[in-house]
């Protein structure tokens, strides 16, 4: 049975809301996870590093949000390698048959290991196929956002293994399939819609003016990751392995 894990922080309004839709969806087997409230020891905020990449600090809350779905993955990549998991965030509203036959959906993609349910951005992708009436796409860019994706054991330990600090937001860093080597893939219609409010996350980001220092460093960083990203995209195409 595939394990639904949503991220919620204690005592948040919103798990009501999601209690209530996930109960609704029968032999469902949910939870939720409080969220993170501090990075862990081993998993350090490499500050300078930051700065440099995307020239500006990191807020609280995106330390927060990292740690969560990392610890999420750790508990998925210490699994039996046949393990797969939903992981969900709490400000969302679920389309109930996809959710209903969600162990019937992962079955049919047994080669994608990592499945996007949501997108914060209209990156570009290629259709690829067909998954539960829904167009497959495989994106070629940066889609941001960590409210919805099925993840498998093997590609939660290869995130695991690739990731010793954090430099950029959660999403940021499960974007770059270039570097981690796990391939962006997705579904459209999104099966989850995000519902609207103020986000905390958001509002302490936009708070944040950019640091403008060390320029040429930063475009160089770039330049770098577009030429990569260029190269993974070329050998996907062609049919190669990242």
């Amino acid at each position: 049975m595939i394990a639904v894990r949503v991220i919620s922080l204690r005592g948040s309004p919103r798990r009501a809301g999601m209690s209530a839709q996930l109960a609704a969806i029968p032999g469902l087997d949910w939870q939720f996870v409080d969220a993170a409230e501090a990075v862990p020891t081993d998993l350090p905020h490499d500050e300078e590093a930051t700065l440099q990449t995307i020239r500006r600090s990191l807020t609280r809350g995106e330390l927060g949000c990292f740690a969560s779905h990392f610890g999420i993955w750790r508990r998925l990549a210490a699994m039996p390698a046949a393990s797969t998991m939903v992981v969900l965030e709490d400000d969302l509203l679920l389309d109930p048959v996809f959710f209903t036959n969600l162990e019937a959906i992962a079955v049919s993609i047994p080669d994608i290991p990592y499945l996007r349910l949501h997108a914060k951005a209209p990156a570009p992708a290629n259709v690829v196929g067909r998954v539960a009436g829904r167009h497959l796409v495989r994106y070629r860019g940066m889609a941001f956002g960590t409210q919805a994706y099925l993840l498998r054991q093997p590609a939660a330990a290869r995130l695991v293994a690739s990731i010793t600090r954090i430099v950029r937001p959660i999403d940021d860093e499960l974007d770059r399939y270039w570097a981690h080597r796990v391939v962006s893939m997705g579904v459209f219609p999104f099966p989850v819609l995000e519902l609207g409010g103020p986000s905390t996350i958001e509002g302490e980001r936009r708070g944040l003016a950019p640091a403008t220092w060390r320029e040429p460093r930063y475009q160089a960083r770039r330049a770098v990751e577009s030429l990569r990203r260029r190269i993974a995209n070329l050998r996907l195409a062609l049919g190669l392995p990242l």
